[in-house]
C-alpha cells in the first residue's frame, strides 16, 4: 500500500473508531455503490486523486475487487 494511502487511513482512523463490515452487508455495499452517478452499464467507478493537484482520475472495480478491499479492511484489527 502507498504511502499516502496509509496516512490518509491513520488519519481517519484517529477520529472514526474502527468498525468492521459485517460479511453479510458485503452486497449491500455493493448494490449502494451501483447507485453512484459515475457509474456506466453496472459498473462502478470510482474518482480517486491523480498525481497532480486537482487531477482526477476514474478507475472501475469489481464486486470481487470491493469484496476483497472489504476483507482486507476486516483484517486490520
Amino acid at each position: 500500500m502507498q504511502q499516502k494511502q496509509l496516512g490518509w487511513l491513520r488519519c481517519c482512523s484517529g477520529v472514526y473508531p474502527f468498525q468492521r463490515v459485517p460479511e453479510e452487508s458485503f452486497q449491500e455495499v455493493w448494490n449502494h455503490m451501483l447507485q453512484d452517478k459515475k457509474n456506466q452499464g453496472g459498473a462502478v467507478r470510482m474518482a480517486i486523486p491523480g498525481e497532480k493537484p486537482f487531477e482526477l482520475q476514474l478507475v472501475t472495480i469489481s464486486a470481487q475487487e470491493t469484496e476483497a478491499a472489504l476483507r482486507w479492511y476486516n483484517s486490520l484489527r
